[in-house]
C-alpha cells in the first residue's frame, strides 16, 4: 500500500468533495486530493518550524553566556513569523474557495453551503441523490432500482418454460404457450393432454395438417385434415387418419 505523496508546499484551500465526485484513487485521484493538500501544508509547515528552530539554535550557540542569550521577548518574535505565515495563508472567515486557489475554477463551478442538504435527498430523473436498492421487482416506484439478482429471479419467475418436445412458456402477461406432438397408428380419436393445465381457458388452438402416414395403409398419404375437439383448460381430443403424425400449439392463460 502506497502512501500519500508530499510536497512541501502551502496549499492555498482545501478541496472539497462534492456529491457529483466519482471515487477515484491513485495519486491524482479525486479522493485522495484533500488528504495531499493537507500533507502538503503539515510539510510546509513542519519545514518553517524546523528552519525557524535551527536559527535559534545556532544563534544560541554562539552565545558566550547567560547575557548573551535571546530573551523571551526575542524567541517569541522568532516563532512569531511562523504564526503570521499561517494566517495570512488561512483565512478562517473564508467561506468559499476562490479560483486561485482550486485549480483555477471560478467559484461557481463548486457547491455552495446551501446547495448541500442536511439530509440526504431521493433522486429523480433531473437530480442526482440516493436511489434505494431492492433484491425483488414488487411494484412500480419511481425512486427504486433493483438489483442483477432481482431482474434473474423476475425472469425465472415470470418466463417460466419447458424446452420439451412438449413443452410450455409463460408470459409476464399471464399468456401461456403450448405445444407438442400428436399421433398414433390408429383411426380411433385420442385424448392429448397439456404439458400444464391453463389456469383461466385455452384461448386458440392450431394443428398442423403435415402427416407421413404410409401411402399404403388406410387413409393414405400427403396433407389430409385432423380434426380437434373437445378443448379444454387440461387438453383435447383429435382424431386422424391412420398413421398419422402432426404438432399443436395452445394459446391461454
Amino acid at each position: 500500500m502506497a502512501n500519500v505523496k508530499e510536497d512541501k508546499i502551502w496549499e492555498e484551500g482545501i478541496y472539497q468533495l462534492e456529491v457529483t465526485d466519482p471515487v477515484v484513487g491513485g495519486i491524482d485521484g479525486i479522493s485522495n486530493k484533500q488528504a495531499k493538500q493537507l500533507a502538503n501544508r503539515t510539510g510546509y509547515l513542519r519545514e518553517q518550524i524546523e528552519n525557524d528552530k535551527n536559527s535559534v539554535d545556532t544563534a544560541l550557540a554562539k552565545k558566550r553566556d547567560v547575557e548573551d542569550s535571546y530573551s523571551k521577548t526575542e524567541v517569541d518574535k522568532k516563532f512569531t513569523s511562523v504564526g503570521t505565515t499561517i494566517a495570512e495563508k488561512l483565512d478562517k472567515t473564508e467561506t468559499a474557495a476562490d479560483s486561485t486557489k482550486l485549480g483555477g475554477l471560478a467559484a461557481d463551478k463548486y457547491a455552495k453551503k446551501d446547495d448541500i442538504p442536511a439530509a440526504p435527498q431521493a433522486a429523480t430523473e433531473a437530480k442526482a441523490g440516493i436511489v434505494k436498492l431492492k433484491n425483488s421487482i414488487t411494484g412500480s416506484l419511481s425512486d427504486t432500482a433493483v438489483s442483477e439478482k432481482a431482474i434473474m429471479d423476475f425472469i425465472a419467475s415470470n418466463f417460466a418454460n419447458s424446452k420439451q418436445e412438449s413443452g410450455y412458456t409463460k408470459l409476464p402477461n399471464g399468456l401461456i404457450f403450448q405445444w407438442g406432438k400428436i399421433g398414433e397408428k390408429t383411426n380411433d380419436p385420442i385424448k392429448v393432454t397439456y404439458p400444464i393445465t391453463f389456469p383461466n381457458i385455452c384461448l386458440s388452438l392450431i394443428i398442423g395438417n403435415l402427416m407421413d402416414a404410409n401411402p399404403n395403409t388406410t387413409g393414405g398419404g400427403g396433407h389430409q385434415r385432423i380434426n380437434p375437439f373437445d378443448n379444454n383448460k387440461t387438453g383435447f381430443t383429435v382424431k386422424g387418419p391412420y398413421g398419422y403424425t402432426s404438432h399443436y400449439l395452445a394459446i391461454g392463460y
